[in-house]
């Protein structure tokens, strides 16, 4: 159950990563203004004496390619230095507790050392910005106008969602748990027990 679990985890981050690096590949790599600057560069290689304005409107299109290949860059390149760092506790190089601390932190350090070179190293490439929102994003509900058919829908959506974390809790704590990671029971132990008993009350 345990492999299991951890199998649909992993693969799930892999779709999510996939599909992103997908999207932007065809917002930024595959869209019309790239294939109007392939063409036109094909027809000044057939013909040099091609004049500039007839193609002067593809010219002024956007086309970034290089975002899209930065992306892939950095992907590939968080999960080699995450990988890398991981097994480094396998290395002789260190001691013993700093090996494994880049291993412990081998996700975290890898996605901070990444942003930073595309962000120093690739400053020239223009890179989508995330969306801000400064308005609110949590509001609340006004009360009186709740039916009865919205609180029971509410209740039931509640109920899934606490099975639901009560679940993830347990099987992620199955998984960390396992004899092979030579654990010991801490004083802290049913704390995240009592967390998700708060939430689900």
């Amino acid at each position: 159950t345990e492999e299991i679990f951890a199998l649909f985890v992993s693969v799930a981050f892999l779709v999510d990563a996939s599909a992103h690096v997908f999207q932007n590949f065809v917002g930024n790599y595959s869209t019309p203004a790239c294939k109007h600057y392939d063409d036109y560069w094909k027809l000044r290689r057939m013909n040099e004496s091609i004049s500039v304005n007839t193609t002067g409107d593809f010219l002024d299109e956007p086309c970034a390619r290089d975002s899209s290949l930065l992306y892939i860059l950095l992907t590939l390149g968080t999960v080699w230095l995450g990988t890398f760092l991981y097994k480094f506790k396998q290395t002789p190089y260190l001691t013993s507790a700093k090996r494994e601390l880049l291993a412990d932190y081998a996700l975290p350090v890898s996605v901070i050392v990444m942003s930073l070179i595309g962000s120093l190293l690739f400053s020239q490439i223009n890179l989508q910005s995330f969306p801000v929102n400064h308005e609110p994003l949590f509001v609340l509900v006004r009360f009186k106008s709740v039916t009865f058919k919205q609180i029971i829908a509410t209740g039931g959506l509640g109920f899934s969602l606490s099975l639901l974390m009560f679940l993830d809790q347990n099987i992620a704590g199955a998984i960390v748990n396992s004899p092979a990671n030579k654990l010991k029971k801490g004083k802290a132990f049913h704390v995240d027990l009592f967390v998700i008993a708060i939430l689900n009350g």
